[in-house]
């Protein structure tokens, strides 16, 4: 999940409670799988195949293939359509350089301090920009996503031992109905709070009526 995960998704997951974090994630590869129908998720086995071939090409550096920045590329991007390879640089005081091509763009790594730990060189990333925006351009529309409820969590103490908790929805994330000229929707809110050994020490649920004039 560490390089498919986006930021809204990364918050929430982190806001869950532990007893919610595998449902989280069984949804996460759920709204990934190309095909529904089938019983095998192909993004998720690729996605993990990926990783096991980049620890298997980029053995050099002090970290696992697919943590380097090499390995981060091929993950996204797949293997290139061509990789070329100059370990002592491409001149007499060269650095150890790779050059991978997907289509016109090429993408280069540099090992500057000759220790196996490539990087991918600022100007590459603007290319890498251009190539996810190709790759999606040519995906299908996926209809019907589910839609990631986003909040924000506000904790504080008041007095004593009294905390109050607030939680903050934007409108524009919640779905309502129209009735008598008059927006409306009911939430419910479901709160468990944890110790740290995972142990559960509280939980609250209620369902809150939202009503509001167009």
């Amino acid at each position: 999940m560490r390089y498919i995960i986006i930021k809204q998704e990364r918050k929430i997951f982190l806001d869950l409670p532990p007893s919610e974090r595998k449902n989280f994630i069984e949804e996460f590869w759920k709204k990934r799988d190309p095909d529904p129908d089938t019983e095998e998720n192909e993004f998720k086995e690729q996605y993990f195949a990926r990783i096991e071939e980049a620890n298997h090409l980029f053995r050099e550096g002090s970290t696992p293939g697919w943590l380097q920045d090499r390995g981060r590329i091929y993950i996204l991007l797949g293997r290139p359509e061509r990789r070329d390879v100059y370990p002592r640089g491409r001149s007499i005081y060269g650095k150890p350089m790779e050059i991978w091509y997907y289509g016109f763009f090429p993408i280069v790594f540099i090992d500057s301090a000759w220790s196996g730990n490539y990087k991918l060189e600022p100007l590459s990333a603007q290319h890498i920009s251009e190539i996810n925006k190709a790759q999606i351009e040519r995906k299908p529309k996926i209809e019907g996503e589910k839609v990631i409820f986003d909040f924000n969590l506000e904790i504080k103490k008041v007095k004593g031992d009294e905390v109050l908790i607030r939680v903050v929805v934007q409108y524009k994330n919640i779905w309502f109905t129209e009735e008598e000229n008059k927006l409306k929707t009911t939430l419910e809110l479901a709160i468990e709070i944890y110790d740290s050994s995972e142990k559960k020490v509280w939980e609250h649920q209620k369902n809150y009526l939202i009503s509001l004039t167009e």
